[in-house]
């Protein structure tokens, strides 16, 4: 579905795969912009491993990142001297220390320094304009552009990654009644330009709409067994054929710790005979749905290839690295898991057992946590997970996640 058929570009697209617990992003009628806006930036702006399919959470902030490589990139027509170098440093560091009051909301900050506001930009912009001038006497004119660039990332992205009224949500300047529908990406009404950080186009706020109101059709099914998948041969999600170690115990059938203790124990499996004895079927109300994800108007997607020099000693801090372009998201996510083998199934529900009783711990099933641990958002209670055995078999239920929120299952990045 995130390919919609059209095959993966070797060393350029990679699909990533997530536990089906993990929440996407809020959206619908009823949710404020600024809810969808936050919720969308925590996951779209996370930089992701081309080596790892396991999609990380929490990756390294494309923002920041691409500011800094663009900080970093090497205009110069001719070799620059060392001495440009270090008069380039002290310059970038001297505007850092003046800017470093806005790593802290614009509004915070305005809060508890008013008086010296003016006095702050005026610093920070003397500081600024100081940098450029020098680095346009030694790089030459395109180093306006790229200056250009980096403003663009600095007051409407960098500064306030959080949802702000006036540049990543609407508002008004009067209180009075507004149509809304002449709202529209890129569309500027009543003096106002709206665009988010980030975007989903393809229809998210319907398909919201849809699932919540309990009219985006019956319930998909998915069945596999295990033996169908390889645990270590990814290559088919444009990965390496070589990985071996993804997420820890996210793909372990069951992962427990113990309350007081931070070990984690761990059921392994992907032996050939696990592999035979385990089936699963993921559910979910209505069809999962792939988004694509845009970005505002701060954004240089083509910096690497535009600017694909950095001077000697700089790393590059976008190499090696993916963006999310599209999103699976998927509703009401159920997971059944069937373990045909007697001696698997007794293992497995001691292990469940033995984690449910232990006081203070919590534990995972493919992703799904259970008990203590966990976040607001994937967390379940012990009780709602149910097993079932015939005394040769044996069926463990995870039933739909609570109404009200979307879940990711999968996502397509490309390289930066």
């Amino acid at each position: 579905m995130l390919t919609a058929g059209v095959p993966l570009t070797p060393g350029k697209d990679f699909i990533y795969v997530t536990p089906p617990n993990s929440a996407a992003v809020r959206g619908g009628t009823p949710c404020p912009d600024s809810v969808h806006n936050f919720d969308l930036l925590s996951i779209a702006d996370g930089l992701q491993n081309i080596s790892e399919p396991l999609m990380i959470p929490q990756g390294e902030s494309y923002i920041n990142q691409l500011y800094t490589y663009l900080l970093s990139v090497n205009l110069g027509t001719k070799p620059v001297t060392q001495a440009q170098l270090n008069n380039i440093t002290a310059l970038q560091a001297k505007l850092d220390v003046r800017a470093q009051a806005s790593h802290q909301t614009f509004g915070s900050w305005v809060t508890q320094h008013d008086p010296l506001l003016i006095a702050y930009r005026r610093q920070v912009e003397a500081a600024d304009t100081t940098l450029q001038d020098y680095e346009v006497s030694v790089y030459g004119p395109q180093a306006d552009t790229i200056s250009e660039q980096r403003d663009k990332i600095k007051y409407q992205a960098h500064d306030e990654l959080a949802s702000e009224p006036g540049y990543n949500m609407p508002v008004y300047p009067g209180v009075y009644n507004v149509i809304l529908s002449p709202w529209a990406p890129h569309t500027q009404t009543d003096g106002i330009l709206y665009k988010p950080l980030y975007s989903l186009t393809g229809g998210f706020q319907e398909a919201c709409d849809a699932w919540f109101n309990g009219t985006s059709g019956g319930t998909t099914t998915y069945q596999w067994s295990m033996k169908n998948v390889n645990g270590k041969d990814w290559s088919s999600f444009g990965h390496s054929t070589t990985v071996s170690q993804i997420g820890g115990s996210i793909f372990s059938l069951i992962s427990a710790n113990k309350g007081g203790s931070s070990d984690t124990t761990v059921f392994n499996g992907w032996s050939s005979k696990f592999t035979e004895q385990i089936s699963l079927e993921l559910t979910m109300k209505g069809a999962p749905l792939v988004f694509n994800v845009g970005t505002g108007y701060w954004d240089v997607p083509s910096a690497r290839s535009t600017y694909p020099t950095l001077p000697p000693g700089k790393s590059n801090p976008l190499a090696s690295r993916a963006r999310l372009r599209k999103l699976l998201i998927g509703y009401e996510v159920g997971l059944k898991i069937t373990i045909n083998d007697t001696n698997t199934w007794t293992n497995i529900s001691t292990f469940i057992q033995d984690a449910k009783s232990s006081t203070g711990g919590g534990f995972s099933i493919f992703g799904f946590h259970f008990g203590a641990g966990g976040s607001s958002t994937t967390h379940r209670n012990v009780s709602t997970l149910v097993t079932h055995s015939d005394g040769t078999s044996g069926v463990i239920v995870i039933p739909p996640s609570p109404p009200g929120l979307t879940f990711l299952l999968g996502a397509l990045g490309r390289a930066t």
